[in-house]
């Protein structure tokens, strides 16, 4: 697709999501949470942009998870100060108030616990680039927990989740993750491993993926056909 037939076609879908109701300006349309839906299913992006934001209490969950993680990893202090705190959270059209409680906590600190004595350099909660792949500029997600050693980067998500078990194999968002990563860093570190992990304590579920840099380069100029492939009009797988 040529830049001026994405720019039509992306002032015109600004226009007609401005009319429903539905703004991007403060994230990605290609999101990482969502890139295994545009990239196994390239006709589903566009419909899903016009669709309503259902995130619930477990999104508000999750996100006070998250929070509970990065003030652990950043301070290297189990926070149990944070215990009883109730943070109101919204997701969606609605907004949640969701208390830190002790399993909370323990859940979380399973995950800290996988992360926090890798050799390295540790970066948590960290916002990485990947418009390059897109057709579209300002395309980002934020990587939990990211450890950048000589010859080797490791990706950890947290999905604090424990509906829908969630594997490293193929996992596009942590691909995405080390993609953003690898941009940035590599010129440093010379990535030669990336491994990809899920912690998903709630399930009891610790899982990774280990691959190449020329496997990584290879998945990223896949998911860059299937970005442009999703950013049609007419796109139907």
């Amino acid at each position: 697709m040529t830049e001026h037939k994405i720019s039509i076609l992306t002032k015109e879908l600004m226009t007609a999501l401005s009319a429903a109701g539905r703004s991007f300006d403060d994230h990605s349309i290609f999101s990482p949470s969502g890139s295994a839906m545009w990239a196994f299913c390239s006709g589903s992006l566009i419909p899903n942009l016009f669709c309503s934001d259902t995130a619930g209490q477990d999104a508000a969950i999750g996100t006070v998870a998250h929070s509970v993680g990065e003030t652990w990893f950043k301070t290297g202090v189990r926070p149990d100060h944070l215990i009883g705190t109730k943070v109101e959270i919204a997701e969606g059209e609605s907004t949640f108030e969701i208390e830190i409680d002790h399993a909370m906590v323990e859940y979380v600190g399973q995950y800290v616990d996988w992360g926090i004595y890798i050799p390295g350099t540790h970066f948590v909660e960290t916002r990485v680039d990947f418009s390059d792949l897109t057709p579209l500029k300002k395309q980002t997600g934020t990587a939990d927990h990211a450890v950048c050693e000589i010859g080797k980067l490791t990706i950890t998500d947290l999905k604090f989740g424990q509906g829908v078990q969630v594997f490293a194999k193929e996992n596009t968002q942590g691909v995405l993750y080390a993609y953003g990563f690898f941009k940035k860093y590599d010129e440093l570190f010379d990535f030669q491993t990336i491994v990809i992990r899920i912690a998903q304590p709630r399930l009891h579920h610790f899982d990774e993926w280990v691959i190449t840099r020329d496997e990584l380069l290879q998945w990223a100029t896949w998911l860059k056909a299937r970005a442009y492939a999703a950013w049609c009009k007419d796109a139907v797988r």
